[in-house]
């Protein structure tokens, strides 16, 4: 596994997103942001010089429009200089929409755990 140092949270529940905070950072990720919403996130990728190694999106929160964010993340060409992205989703059907849609995206079941991770070369 490459070690992950940076990542990115996209998730509207306050909750979920402290406790990935924990999660990554408990097994030495040591650059973490969290977003409540989509659109900022994207707006901060944008203008930031920070690289991110895994980026993690819940894909199924209407309020924040995870799919939307994906396909604008490749729109502007954000997958040259971040790392892999993840859909988090607890819908095996929300992740298949995006996979068909042939982006190099990943698939994180909610809650995920570390193991998702190190084993996440699908």
């Amino acid at each position: 596994m490459d070690e992950i140092r940076s990542a990115l949270l996209i998730d509207n529940n306050d909750v979920e997103n402290f406790i990935n905070h924990r999660l990554l950072q408990s097994h030495g990720v040591t650059h973490i942001i969290s977003f409540h919403d989509a659109d900022s996130a994207l707006a901060y990728l944008k203008d930031t010089h920070v690289d991110y190694h895994l980026i993690i999106v819940n894909i199924d929160a209407p309020e924040i429009k995870g799919i939307e964010f994906i396909e604008q993340f490749y729109e502007a060409g954000l997958e040259k200089t971040q790392g892999e992205i993840y859909a988090l989703s607890s819908s095996a059907n929300s992740v298949k929409k995006i996979k068909s849609e042939n982006r190099n995206i990943k698939s994180l079941s909610k809650p995920f755990t570390m193991d998702q991770l190190v084993n996440r070369d699908e």
